[in-house]
């Protein structure tokens, strides 16, 4: 985050709120966003589908929420060295065995 600060980069935001279609704003970084840029596997590239599953004890009538995150070892689909990598995906998750090959 500090160097993202001290070099002045920004962080594309596609906002959820107002209408249609929703334009890709630039905006400075915290660290919610950079954290969720670091837990994406894409980023440690891999491909993967199931890490969130729904979870019907949360879900309230009408909503779209109600999910809860899957640990990797269930992830549905995980396809490792899918694309080019950022990092490698065992480091930042801290799971045993979920390195990218």
């Amino acid at each position: 985050m500090r160097y993202l600060d001290r070099n002045r980069l920004f962080l594309p935001v596609r906002p959820l709120l107002g209408p249609s279609p929703h334009e890709i704003v630039w905006r400075a970084p915290d660290s919610a966003r950079v954290l969720s840029i670091l837990q994406n596997p894409a980023y440690a590239g891999a491909y993967v589908y199931g890490r969130r599953q729904k979870d019907p004890s949360r879900c309230r009538p009408g909503s779209l929420t109600g999910t809860v995150k899957v640990a990797i070892a269930d992830w549905a689909v995980c396809l490792h060295a899918a694309h080019p990598r950022l990092y490698q995906l065992g480091g930042v998750h801290g799971q045993p065995g979920a390195t990218g090959r």
